[in-house]
């Protein structure tokens, strides 16, 4: 039994704390704005990849309708499940995001394989 009694790390200011609080969540709600706004402007690349994956086009809008909403949702101070909510949604967008690029395999043809060397000394297959 040890009589350690000293803590191994030293507690955050509160104010370190929430400067990184809000550093992460203005990141997160700037990633959530950017591509609500592309994605409700349905601008060509994403128009294009939303197509590839198998999705209609009227997808793209209502996708980033939420986006937005959720983006917003974020930046509302004192308002915890709000805030939750803006997250579960982001989790659900994003998971489901990378398991329709896995299944469709979208992406991934242009990767070599682990140990293949480039050709021709580019980095490219």
């Amino acid at each position: 039994m040890s009589t350690w009694s000293q803590p191994l790390a030293l507690p955050l200011s509160p104010r370190l704390r929430a400067a990184g609080y809000w550093a992460a969540t203005v990141c997160v709600a700037a990633e959530l704005g950017v591509g609500g706004v592309w994605d409700i402007a349905r601008l060509p690349f994403v128009r294009d990849v939303v197509a590839h994956l198998g999705y209609p086009s009227y997808f793209l809008v209502l996708l980033g309708t939420w986006k937005v909403l959720a983006a917003a949702a974020l930046l509302v101070p004192r308002r915890p499940l709000l805030k939750e909510w803006a997250y579960a949604g982001a989790f659900f967008a994003y998971t489901g995001a990378l398991v329709s690029h896995l299944t469709t395999r979208y992406g991934l043809s242009g990767r070599r394989a682990a140990g293949q060397r480039p050709r021709c000394g580019t980095g490219y297959p």
